[in-house]
């Protein structure tokens, strides 16, 4: 039997004919015949048992042989972007779900992603699936990048302050323009770069405190998820008091007048210095003589002298000497000189001299 002959019933019939023959006992015998005989047999051919071919080997999955990784800046406001890595298979293709905590974002299947404010200090990491058809899918996840606060704002126009820095008047500051948007403002006056206490709101009032000093500003850009951002507003001077303007010192003129002439060797010469202003100003100060050739004498001049002053030279030598007075000025009375020649005659006839050209010195 055959595959096909199985479960079937089979007929065999066997046919046996014997051939015919004369009877031998005559020579013209009988012709004997026979008819033809038949057997059948009928059995049925077990089917033949069914055999499974093997099932096939199951398909593997790709294989990661180096992690998917990110690039870019973790920080808020920053695109990370994801590298899927390399697996043992080719031809395959990518599909991405970012992961905040290890919790799929919502949304977050691209290849990048923009890191928010709800990731500010939380892990973000990048899962990749790898497919390829008749084969299972492939998975590797990103090592984390936590989130920072992103860069803050700078400014692109500063802010100014406004209005008269004058005690009592009011000042006002304004926000300025700032390279992102979403922002809030705080601010901090200064007195002289330090901050005022209480003075936080946008517009401050002048006080006494403020007078001889420069009054400015900080300003503080804030928003959610980013680091603060400050500008230094340039301050205005708050002026003080008014001063008098100083007066510019007086002129002064000196004057000097040898008393008792005519003066003789052996005797000493006396002055009259008057120093005098061309206002109503009393002079004070040094009046300082100097006799050519001889000593230098000071005397204080006080408010009470009225600007005069009598004073004595050293003995002198028959002769003519030259004199000169200085009045020193002070910050209020201008300098001034005078210098004159002093004709000593010879001394009398029996009068005693310290000897010829020679002077004594009067301690003041």
């Amino acid at each position: 039997p055959v595959a096909a002959d199985g479960g079937r019933t089979l007929t065999m019939v066997r046919f046996a004919q014997r051939p015919d023959y004369r009877q031998e006992n005559a020579p013209d015998g009988d012709l004997v015949t026979f008819d033809e005989a038949s057997s059948t047999v009928t059995f049925t051919v077990p089917a033949a048992p069914v055999v499974e071919p093997p099932p096939p080997p199951p398909a593997i999955a790709p294989v990661n042989t180096v992690a998917p990784s990110l690039t870019g800046a973790a920080k808020v406001g920053e695109v990370l972007a994801a590298e899927p890595g390399t697996w043992d298979t080719e031809g395959l293709t990518f599909a991405y779900q970012w992961l905040r905590d290890g919790e799929a974002i919502s949304g977050a299947t691209a290849s990048v992603y923009s890191a928010t404010e709800d990731d500010l200090g939380k892990p973000v990491a990048v899962r990749v699936t790898a497919t390829k058809a008749g084969r299972p899918d492939g998975r590797a996840t990103s090592a984390p990048a936590v989130v920072t606060l992103g860069d803050a704002p700078t400014v692109v126009e500063p802010p100014v302050i406004g209005g008269e820095p004058e005690v009592g008047e009011q000042l006002s500051v304004s926000e300025g323009t700032w390279s992102a948007e979403g922002l809030t403002f705080a601010y901090q006056w200064t007195r002289d770069g330090t901050p005022i206490d209480g003075a936080t709101g946008s517009a401050y009032t002048v006080v006494e405190a403020d007078e001889d000093s420069v009054v400015g500003a900080v300003v503080t850009a804030s928003k959610p998820g980013y680091a603060d951002g400050t500008a230094v507003v340039e301050g205005l001077a708050v002026p003080g008091e008014e001063e008098p303007e100083p007066e510019e010192p007086q002129a002064s003129t000196t004057k000097v007048k040898v008393l008792d002439r005519p003066v003789r060797a052996g005797e000493r010469v006396e002055l009259r210095v008057a120093v005098r202003t061309v206002g109503d100003m009393v002079p004070t100060g040094t009046v300082r003589v100097k006799v050519m050739g001889g000593n230098e004498l000071t005397r204080r001049l006080g408010a009470a002298d009225d600007g005069v002053r009598t004073l004595k030279l050293p003995k002198l030598a028959a002769g003519k000497h030259r004199v000169k007075v200085f009045f020193l000025g002070s910050d209020e009375v201008e300098a001034s000189r005078k210098v004159l020649t002093v004709r000593v005659r010879p001394a009398k006839a029996g009068a005693r001299t310290e000897g010829p050209g020679r002077s004594v010195v009067d301690r003041w």
